[in-house]
């Protein structure tokens, strides 16, 4: 961290404003500003240092199949990288702790552990980037929303509801066949 970037983190208004500037949600800047000075604290107001914090963001957009919430805030290498770990970890509960079984609350287990996690790390990797882009000055190119991270994840949900009412639909259809 440069003498710069502490300087902000340092002084409240002013790691307000530049909040403000990076996540171009005024309604969030209090949210991730409290944060922010969280993890400074932790860090010996010398650094960033990990603590504990929970988003419902990152929580919900994480349990409905990928972490929706890397991509809407413009994180993509820690989006790939948790998508990777989800299906990773689906494959490796679901074939190698239960070969065979159709049984998913396993895959729900995993789906949900990885949805609390996500939900504690959401604040930290956006401050961290805050962080990142205040030190290379960079910080309206860097900020902001990807609102494809919404748009996908609902275009998704829809699809997978129609393909679910079309096949309960058939499925209704067969069974009542003589």
């Amino acid at each position: 961290m440069t003498e710069q970037t502490r300087a902000v983190f340092e002084n409240p208004e002013l790691l307000r404003e530049k909040l403000a500037i990076f996540l171009r949600k005024p309604e969030k800047v209090e949210i991730y500003a409290k944060a922010a000075e969280k993890f400074f604290n932790a860090g010996g107001r010398q650094k960033l240092k990990y603590t504990s914090t929970w988003s419902w963001w990152g929580f919900f957009g994480a349990l409905f199949g990928a972490p929706w919430f890397f991509l809407y805030r413009k994180i993509y290498v820690i989006f790939f990288v948790a998508l990777a770990a989800l299906w990773i970890g689906l494959v490796i509960f679901s074939d190698i702790f239960m070969p065979g079984s159709s049984d998913v609350w396993l895959d729900v287990v995993w789906q949900l552990i990885f949805a609390i996690t996500c939900a504690q790390l959401s604040k930290f990797t956006v401050i961290d980037r805050f962080s990142k882009a205040l030190d290379s000055d960079e910080l309206e190119n860097k900020g902001g929303v990807n609102p494809w991270g919404i748009y996908i994840p609902i275009g998704i949900i829809v699809i997978y509801a129609i393909y679910g009412f079309i096949i309960g639909f058939i499925e209704g259809f067969n069974n009542a066949m003589p």
